[in-house]
This record gives C-alpha cells, sequence and structure tokens, in this order.
C-alpha cells in the first residue's frame, strides 16, 4: 500500500474518492495538505504563510540543492501571485525560496511518503519547490489537469512526462466531431471586460489586511507597491493601447495570457516572459507584416508595470490592442497565430489557422502546431494546410490518454448531467491505476 503526501484534491468528490480508499485500505495517507474545512494541514497557511512554517535546516547533497535552485526564476514567478510577495527583497524571496526546500525536503523524508499527488500543476511557488524536491528524491509524483473537453482530464509524473504527453497509456475511448470554426465558447471568459482598475478601493481593502488577521496577508511595503502598480496601470494602459486595426496588413495575432497564471509559469518555460516571445516574433516575420498583441481581458496591473510598457513599446512591429477588438476577427484574419501556450492556439487550429507556440500546451502534438524555433521557416508555416478530419484523429488519439472524470469542479457544468456520485467513481478508478 502506497504512502500518499496530497497536495489540493479537495473538491467534495475528490475527498470522498481518496477518504473511500483510505477507508478500504488501498492508501495510506502520510500527509494532506487541503484547503478543506476540516484539513490538519491548511494549504493556504503553507503558500501565504511562510513565516509560521515550522523549519530546520537539513543537509541536502549538493547535487540536488543546485537543480532545485537553477529553478529559482520559475518559483518567483510563480510566487509572485501570492499577496505576501508583494514588497519583497530579492534576498527575501531567496530565503523563502530555501525555507520552502528545507521544510518539503525534511517533510518528504519524515512521511516516508512513496508518492505525491498533485490535483493541479504546481503553481503557486511551495507547491513547485514540493515537486522538486519529490523529483530529487525519487519519490513518484502524480499530477492532473482539466482538458477543455466534458469529464476528461490528464494525468502525469512529471513535467517531461507532459511534454511527451502523446505517448502515455491508453485510457480512455474518445470520437469527438470538433466543428471547423475558431469561435469557441469558454466558460470562464463570458462577461470579462477589461475596465479601470479601482486602485483607492483596493488600498483600503489592503489596509484593511494590515490591521486584521487575514489568511492571505500582506505587508505595509506590498500594500503600497500594489496600489502604485494600479495607478501605473491605469495611466498607462488605455493610452498604449489601440482601438482598431487595419485586417488588410499582413499580421500575427499573439493573444496575451493571464499573468502570473500556472499555463504560463509553469508551461510557458521562459516565455512565462511574454514580451521575449513578442521580441522573438518581431525578429522571425517578414519588415511589412505586424504583431497585434492583445492584452487578456482579465489581466491585473501584477506584470503589467511601467518597464512593461517601456519594453513592449520598443519592440518593433507590435501594436497593443484594446481587449474590445474581436478576438475571433483577429484570428480569422491573420497570417497565423502565436502563443506561448493560450487556448487561442487551439481555437486557430480547430478553425484551420496555423500557430507558432514559444512554450508548450496540450495541443503541441496536434497538426498545425509549429513550436518556436530561431531557424523556423515561416513559408513553412504558411504553407501548411490542417486537414480537419486529420486533426480530429489526432484529436481524439490525444484524448485517449485522458481519464474519464472531473479534476477541477469548475467543469463540473461543462458535464451533460454530472453528478458526484459517478465522479467520485472515476476518480476512485483513476487512484488505483496510480497507486
Amino acid at each position: 500500500m502506497k504512502r500518499a503526501y496530497i497536495w489540493g484534491w479537495h473538491s467534495k468528490s475528490q475527498i470522498e474518492a481518496i477518504e473511500s480508499l483510505r477507508k478500504s485500505s488501498d492508501i495510506e495517507i502520510a500527509k494532506w495538505y487541503s484547503n478543506a474545512g476540516n484539513s490538519e494541514y491548511n494549504l493556504n497557511n503553507v503558500i501565504h504563510r511562510p513565516l509560521e512554517l515550522k523549519t530546520s535546516s537539513c543537509s541536502i547533497p549538493d547535487k540536488e540543492y543546485n537543480e532545485i535552485y537553477g529553478h529559482f526564476i520559475t518559483f518567483s514567478d510563480m510566487y509572485s501571485r501570492v499577496t505576501f510577495a508583494k514588497g519583497l527583497t530579492h534576498q527575501e524571496l531567496i530565503n523563502i525560496f530555501n525555507l520552502y526546500i528545507h521544510y518539503f525536503y525534511n517533510d518528504l523524508k519524515e512521511t516516508r511518503a512513496d508518492i505525491v499527488l498533485f490535483s493541479t500543476f504546481p503553481h503557486f511557488g511551495a507547491d513547485y519547490i514540493l515537486y522538486l524536491c519529490a523529483q530529487a528524491q525519487g519519490v513518484k509524483t502524480v499530477i492532473t489537469f482539466q482538458t477543455l473537453f466534458a469529464n476528461r482530464f490528464f494525468a502525469v509524473e512529471s513535467l517531461e512526462d507532459y511534454l511527451n504527453i502523446k505517448k502515455q497509456p491508453k485510457h480512455s475511448d474518445n470520437a469527438l466531431k470538433i466543428e471547423k470554426t475558431v469561435k469557441k465558447e469558454l466558460f470562464y471568459m463570458k462577461g470579462i471586460k477589461n475596465r479601470k482598475k479601482k486602485c483607492c478601493l483596493s488600498l483600503i481593502r489592503d489596509a484593511i489586511r494590515l490591521l486584521l488577521p487575514q489568511s492571505k496577508p500582506m505587508s505595509l511595503t506590498g500594500v503600497i507597491q500594489k496600489f502604485q502598480e494600479c495607478r501605473t496601470f491605469n495611466a498607462v494602459f488605455f493610452d498604449a493601447t489601440v482601438e482598431s486595426v487595419d485586417f488588410n496588413k499582413k499580421y500575427v495575432y499573439f493573444p496575451l495570457q493571464l499573468q502570473p497564471e500556472m499555463t504560463t509559469s509553469m508551461l510557458g518555460g521562459i516565455y512565462s516572459d511574454q514580451l521575449l516571445a513578442l521580441e522573438k516574433l518581431s525578429s522571425l516575420i517578414p519588415d511589412d507584416w505586424l504583431i497585434y498583441a492583445k492584452e487578456n481581458p482579465k489581466q491585473t496591473p501584477r506584470q503589467r508595470g511601467a518597464f512593461f510598457f517601456k519594453r513592449l513599446q520598443s519592440i518593433k512591429k507590435v501594436q497593443y490592442l484594446s481587449t474590445s477588438i474581436n478576438t475571433h476577427q483577429l484570428i480569422e484574419n491573420s497570417q497565423f497565430v502565436a502563443v506561448a501556450t493560450g487556448t487561442a492556439g487551439w481555437e486557430a487550429i480547430s478553425g484551420g489557422k496555423k500557430v507558432v507556440t514559444f512554450g508548450r500546451p496540450w495541443y503541441a502534438p496536434l497538426p498545425g502546431v509549429f513550436q518556436y524555433k530561431e531557424n523556423l521557416d515561416i513559408t513553412e508555416v504558411l504553407n501548411f494546410k490542417i486537414d480537419h478530419s486529420k486533426l480530429e484523429a489526432e484529436l481524439n488519439a490525444l484524448l485517449d490518454v485522458a481519464y474519464k472524470g472531473v479534476i477541477d469542479p469548475s467543469y463540473n457544468q461543462i458535464v451533460e448531467n454530472y453528478s458526484d456520485e459517478k465522479n467520485i467513481g472515476y476518480l476512485k478508478k483513476f487512484l488505483k491505476t496510480v497507486l
């Protein structure tokens, strides 16, 4: 019986699936970090209250430590989404980074865990260190993540496995029919509008954090920094955006992704820095082409400071578009689409438009997807024709490695006649497979 160290897995059906397996002695829980009300180990406290961690230094072999330390930039990117990170100096980030290393390295040793279960890709910083420590110690890791398709989720043992997901064993049969159109109804984008941020209201709320106990605390420096970022964003964003475009121009459409977020910080690689992707793209395309870069409607002032806009404005051929310009028109009239890892790439290829990816999205193995490289031949991209029937076949083959079930409860709504009872059964079957 495996001793499982669990991170997340706190939705109703996830909890019941694990508890059922524990009662039947199919799983032994070494430790379970969760945000469920009755959880012994609170996940949010580990992420947002690092000063309260009970840590002690431990001896870590140099090779293992150096390997983990090589991921500091990725950790910093992820940790920037945590309110406590606001206002921290570089040195303090290094200290927190190392505290997490010692905390999880010790914890995995002391709990004698055989397997670490993640309910989604690590993307808060602390969970990424847990993943790296498990990998360093040779402890099996299993990461699940939801697909856009009803009742299907993927599971991999490492980021490297994710990069070769098509080679995973088959777990389901799929025969989806995909309409050939770039127009997709994404429930999580409905009703999203980019408006000026209410900086003063945000300042008041954050000031209250300083006075009252909070689950996600901030420092005074962090409150001031956040307020200044908000004012800068409001002052620059709306002046920097273009309200209309010429669809007759030759252009590449680059939809910027929300940051910080898992899809960029974990799956984007170095192109979590999306301006780097724009710089590379600008050098790749002909001089008479443009890049229409549209901001994500959900974007906040985080990672959109004054120097972001200064650097953006220095990139040749780029026009920074208003969020009001229709995404589907931008895809349809483009020469091709370019993304870090965004869903717009899937919208593009399923509508017959090619995509160049800088990170590693789930649809990377499908026809019409070109991974960026320095010597990428634009002519090859332009000349490639997407055979929609082949795309469907390749998609279904890819989904065949997915498991049945819903791992992210926000996706319950796209499952016809969803029931917790059925989903618990799917998750139990999955857990028995990986355990």
